[in-house]
């Protein structure tokens, strides 16, 4: 019977040890993989985002707060009742989700541009920029209404610049001429405007 009191009073808010480990493992591979994105500096018009104990790398702070307060409960409309710590890994893998989408959007950019300027196209704009922080910069600062169809249609649109810089016959590979097929082959039907 004492040990029952006792365990109830090491786990005031229901949080029991192993929903802790689970919790604490979950938080701290999400926080280290924020810190290898460089979700962070991605992410600086944010303040909030990517920064304070939600983000520590530290086991020990995120097992703390889960014994804690990570049992209570929350109300939440999307998904009914669900405990602080719930709340706390769904809201941190949401902002860690759109960190990834925004690393992968950049590294797809920065290959364009990269071969925008091995072909000479002469592409400028922000658009065409080779920094691969610039790119997830300018993902963040367009936040979550840049879903996946806003980035295919920015890849496709890339794309098909490039694909007009090939086949304008402008398009070098230092002083030689480009393959026909640097790209793929050309596609039949209306010509690329």
């Amino acid at each position: 019977m004492i040990a029952i009191a006792l365990a109830l009073l090491a786990f005031p808010a229901g949080a029991s040890a192993d929903s802790c480990d689970d919790y604490t493992a979950q938080a701290v591979s999400d926080a280290n993989a924020a810190l290898s994105l460089g979700c962070a500096a991605a992410a600086s018009s944010y303040p909030d985002a990517f920064t304070g104990p939600r983000w520590t790398t530290n086991p020990a702070d995120h097992e703390s707060w889960c014994r804690s307060t990570g049992g209570q409960p929350v109300p939440n409309p999307q998904y009914g009742n669900e405990t602080q710590a719930q709340a706390e890994t769904n809201a941190r893998q949401n902002q860690l989700g759109l960190c990834k989408m925004c690393n992968a959007y950049a590294q797809g950019a920065v290959v364009q541009a990269e071969t925008a300027i091995r072909m000479n196209c002469g592409l400028t704009g922000d658009e065409w920029s080779n920094s691969v922080a610039f790119q997830m910069h300018a993902c963040f600062d367009k936040g979550f209404a840049f879903t996946v169809p806003v980035i295919n249609l920015e890849n496709t649109d890339r794309d098909r610049k490039l694909k007009a810089c090939q086949f304008s016959g402008r398009a070098t590979l230092g002083s030689r001429p480009l393959p026909s097929d640097f790209l793929g082959p050309k596609k039949k039907g209306r010509p690329i405007h």
